[in-house]
């Protein structure tokens, strides 16, 4: 590999590493406290790694997803909250460079290199309390929407709401101090609970037009559902099963082994498996491909 092509993947990869130590120190009481990590975030964002997988053209570091993968593995080592956080925040990138329009991808991305931005999202689609309506430049948005990880602190959202006379789910950005946006840090489930998963208000939110992303469907591939399920598994055994090698000892709450299963299970069900192995029998009985949902627009549908 040639020197120029190393350079990006050993700095990240020290970057992270050394990040990673630092949230281990603390991981564990963190997580008993739950809550928002506020200082841990501003970690994450002097670390320069929020701008990791936006193109160099636009002042990123234009990092291939295999090494953006690979830093969010060793963060998660140490703390898989934050780890979701970050890998969330760049999810929230992928979706505007695979479907956002030029004019939004020029705008959008250097301005978050130029402002170091977080984003955050309110963008769950099977939630449809989030209504749009039709105005003179766009939409005004109201309701609520739940399950909005890495809302709180952030500085942007991708948000989804109901268009009902399209019948659609609409998709956008939006700045997370508009006016008529609320973030309430009210997560409290019993694992990944730093990931500021709590709900988003909103009430007469104006959306304009521009900011609008339309999401393109296409096929969905068998192998990513595959890949799900036997994560899914293997997350629940090996994070379950662990304390039969560790004995008695290693249920101390001073070790707080337990956080593993936790988070491994609240975070399992962020995606539920029953959807993956439906259909993946569906596909192995008769040939016919999964459609896309709402629980795989960003992470397995290819653009038509």
């Amino acid at each position: 590999m040639p020197a120029c092509a190393q350079e990006p993947l050993q700095d990240a990869i020290r970057i992270a590493t050394a990040l990673a130590a630092r949230l281990a120190e603390t991981a564990n009481a963190r997580d008993q406290a739950g809550g928002h990590a506020a200082q841990e975030r501003e970690g994450l964002r002097d670390s320069g790694l929020l701008t990791l997988s936006i193109p160099v053209e636009f002042g990123g570091q234009g990092a291939s997803w295999p090494l953006v993968y690979q830093v969010i593995r060793i963060l998660a080592r140490a703390d898989s909250a934050l780890a979701h956080v970050f890998a969330f925040h760049h999810l929230q990138l992928a979706g505007l460079q695979r479907y956002g329009s030029a004019q939004q991808q020029r705008r959008l991305l250097a301005l978050i290199v130029d402002e170091r931005l977080f984003w955050g999202n309110a963008l769950n689609p099977l939630d449809k309390r989030v209504t749009a309506i039709d105005s003179d430049d766009g939409y005004l948005l109201d309701g609520i929407k739940r399950f909005s990880s890495g809302s709180v602190g952030s500085d942007w959202l991708t948000i989804s709401a109901w268009h009902a006379p399209t019948q659609t789910a609409l998709i956008a950005a939006l700045p997370t101090r508009q006016e008529g946006v609320t973030v309430q840090a009210d997560w409290d489930a019993f694992g990944q609970r730093q990931t500021d998963s709590g709900n988003v208000h909103f009430q007469a939110v104006a959306l304009p037009q521009e900011m609008e992303i339309v999401f393109r469907k296409g096929a969905l591939a068998v192998s990513v559902a595959e890949a799900k399920c036997l994560a899914h598994k293997a997350g629940l055994e090996i994070s379950s099963q662990m304390f039969e090698l560790t004995g008695a000892r290693s249920t101390s709450a001073q070790y707080g082994f337990d956080r593993y299963w936790r988070n491994v299970r609240v975070h399992t069900l962020h995606d539920p498996i029953d959807y993956k192995l439906r259909d993946l029998g569906r596909f192995a009985l008769t040939g016919t491909p999964p459609e896309p949902t709402a629980y795989s627009s960003f992470t397995t549908k290819e653009a038509a």
